[in-house]
């Protein structure tokens, strides 16, 4: 793959450890690499498709570490989920009683019905 032509969607998103090593790569100091030199380091080191990067990513790990001190992901905006306690309880109440209906539970525990559901399906639990 040629590396001017920018980021083929990645079918699996980048490790921290692999992040890591991108940023270990630019170097530091009067030792660095251009970020395309890194792409191509990467990529030859990297050669499954499913690893392929882009400038403009080295470009936003780079700034991410710059900016935060870290290359975790940062938390997204938006609605939080359930925390994984409410889930818990939800999923608990239904051991103990297959007889709620999705009504019931949501009442319960103050979330939508739809919200149960999504819990459900996530646990794998076809029904009630």
């Amino acid at each position: 793959m040629d590396s001017s032509s920018c980021c083929v969607v990645n079918l699996r998103p980048i490790t921290i450890i692999k992040r890591i090593e991108i940023l270990c790569t630019i170097g530091f100091g009067d030792r660095m690499c251009t970020q395309k030199e890194v792409v191509e380091l990467f990529n030859k080191t990297h050669p499954a498709i499913l690893l392929t990067i882009c400038q403009s990513m080295v470009s936003n790990i780079e700034s991410k570490y710059r900016n935060f001190g870290h290359v975790r992901d940062i938390p997204k905006s938006g609605r939080p989920s359930k925390s994984e306690e409410d889930q818990l309880n939800v999923l608990l109440a239904i051991q103990e009683n297959h007889h709620s209906t999705l009504n019931q539970l949501a009442s319960d525990f103050n979330m939508a019905a739809s919200t149960v559901h999504k819990i459900m399906k996530k646990s794998k639990i076809s029904s009630l």
